[in-house]
């Protein structure tokens, strides 16, 4: 009975081990800071989105505020006008500056409808199109 044998590779090569684990180590740390990375940004694109939103929100309740007064304007001085106290100049301005105010306050509520819609994709939401019926599913 022989026991043994030639070994013909040795069966530990410290120096290749101890390369392998360094390379494997910075394998690893580049995918912590790509990780760290991706997080970071993922916050600061929420923040913005979040922050723009706000800023939308706020400007939509001033021109919707300065719409009902430039009504109210408008209203006073078409009254004026069928009553005979302003001239028509007067009344076509206030309603040209109705009319504008309440295109601001419609392009601002849509471009808020667009940032909502950011902010939630920002903040990984998104719509699931099995939530939705198709058109085969609707008949």
């Amino acid at each position: 009975m022989v026991v043994g044998g030639s070994f013909t590779q040795p069966l530990l090569s410290i120096p290749k081990l101890m390369a392998e684990l360094k390379a494997q180590n910075a394998r690893t740390e580049q995918a912590v800071i790509a990780y760290e990375k991706a997080v970071q940004t993922a916050f600061s694109e929420s923040e913005g989105a979040l922050v723009r939103l706000d800023a939308d929100r706020k400007r939509v309740a001033l021109l919707a505020e300065g719409e009902a007064r430039a009504q109210r304007g408008y209203q006073a001085s078409k009254l004026g006008y069928d009553r005979g106290l302003t001239d028509l100049q007067t009344t076509l301005g206030a309603e040209q500056s109705w009319r504008a105010t309440r295109s601001q306050l419609t392009a601002a509520q849509v471009q808020a409808a667009r940032r909502t819609v950011q902010a939630y994709k920002a903040l990984g939401g998104g719509w699931p199109a099995e939530r939705f019926p198709t058109n085969k599913q609707a008949r």
